[in-house]
């Protein structure tokens, strides 16, 4: 390295960890449609609760350093991805919003070799077309970065890809940075999940919404590939839903791994091994049972679930003790039964069955139409929840005793 590099790159640390690192940000956590209060929630009780929380369909803003970004990948879970926000500006033509791209210091946020990808999103703007847009905010953002090294001509990188977000709406140009790479609800726990699989942000944000805590025993007789039970362990054993994967922002230049390995070890202290298992799963498939089995050992999570190969409406309802019963339901609706018009019919014989069986618990059922509601004979709350690109709907409520 020559002197001038070195100063060069000692310059550019300098100003990374002035606007970057020393001073606060703004981020955009995105949630699924009906869990922002509920993300809003997790947020205020981070340990370093980030400032300026502000709600909105579909997410929730707010103000912080890096350390509250990498928090808030970590131990939310109901975010499906936290963005930092980069720019804000008008712009209508191309040669103008080149020219604002380009005048952004990405050097700051990005390294000169790093794998770029552009996703926008247009609404009633005059420059409408999308894959036209991205590809003049790659190019400019590119221009940029060359003035610090980087060669595009013939090259191709490996590594993660660092996406920039942007957002034209009424002519106003929002960019940001994924500082999450996959999207939250992959947890590193699964590998694969059977046909329309529940995400793991909606099961969590389904229990936390039911009162599920640690003094709940949890029934999941329907359990699948485990996702309400594997999202209740963690909760139970106060495992960090972001523990077990990796972050794009950890290829950030402003990243510094003793931050992150601070923040992780903190939030990793183990829970003490429980006497019993909290949460029943079980499921009429075999090979479904065996498969989720074989995950638990690694994931921490074997002393926290009893799982059984069993069919529901052959079950009793488990011994809870001085504690909550909870059944968590996300039946084989539609497409995934192959009979969409069965889907009535299996409400009601599971509704007769929580009836019968399992009087007094709380029950949590998430229906895939609204006019299934009214097959419910008990009070119950119903919220409706984007899942998969259609609406579902969060259905809570007590079963008579």
């Amino acid at each position: 390295m020559t002197p001038a590099s070195d100063t060069t790159r000692k310059a550019l640390s300098r100003r990374i960890k002035q606007h970057v690192i020393g001073r606060p940000q703004d981020f955009y956590t995105i949630t699924l449609p009906g869990l922002e209060t509920l993300c809003r929630g997790e947020l205020e009780a981070l340990e370093d609760p980030p400032a300026d929380l502000r709600v909105s369909k579909g997410g929730v803003a707010f103000q912080g350093r890096l350390t509250s970004c990498y928090q808030a990948n970590l131990m939310s879970r109901t975010a499906s991805r936290v963005l930092m926000r980069i720019q804000q500006c008008k712009t209508r033509h191309f040669d103008e919003l080149e020219e604002r791209v380009r005048a952004v210091p990405w050097e700051l946020y990005l390294k000169i070799d790093v794998s770029l990808e552009v996703r926008a999103s247009i609404r009633r703007s005059k420059l409408y077309h999308s894959q036209a847009v991205s590809e003049r905010i790659l190019k400019a953002v590119s221009a940029r970065l060359a003035l610090n090294g980087r060669k595009d001509a013939g090259t191709e990188r490996e590594g993660p890809v660092q996406c920039i977000w942007a957002r034209l709406q009424e002519d106003r140009l929002t960019l940001s940075l994924d500082s999450s790479g996959d999207p939250l609800h992959k947890r590193g726990i699964k590998t694969t999940g059977g046909p329309a699989p529940l995400r793991e942000t909606l099961a969590a944000g389904a229990l936390m919404q039911a009162g599920f805590d640690s003094q709940t025993v949890l029934c999941d007789p329907m359990c699948g590939s485990g996702t309400f039970s594997i999202e209740a362990a963690m909760m139970v054993k106060q495992i960090p839903p972001g523990g077990q994967r990796s972050f794009a922002f950890m290829d950030w230049p402003a990243f510094r791994t003793p931050h992150w390995d601070y923040l992780r070890n903190r939030a990793a202290v183990p829970a003490p091994p429980l006497p019993a298992p909290r949460i029943q799963a079980s499921d009429r498939s075999r090979t479904t049972v065996d498969q989720l089995a074989a995950l638990l050992p690694a994931s921490g999570l074997a002393d926290a679930i009893d799982l059984r190969q069993r069919d529901f409406f052959d079950i009793s309802a488990p011994a809870t003790g001085h504690r909550r019963g909870l059944i968590a339901l996300n039946p084989p609706y539609g497409r995934r039964l192959g009979q969409p018009e069965a889907t009535p019919r299996l409400v009601g014989e599971i509704l007769h069955k929580l009836q019968r069986d399992f009087r007094g618990w709380r029950m949590l059922m998430i229906l895939p139409a609204q006019g299934l509601l009214r097959q419910i004979p008990f009070p119950v709350e119903a919220q409706a929840v984007m899942h998969g690109g259609r609406p579902v709907w969060l259905t809570i409520g007590d079963v008579p005793a």
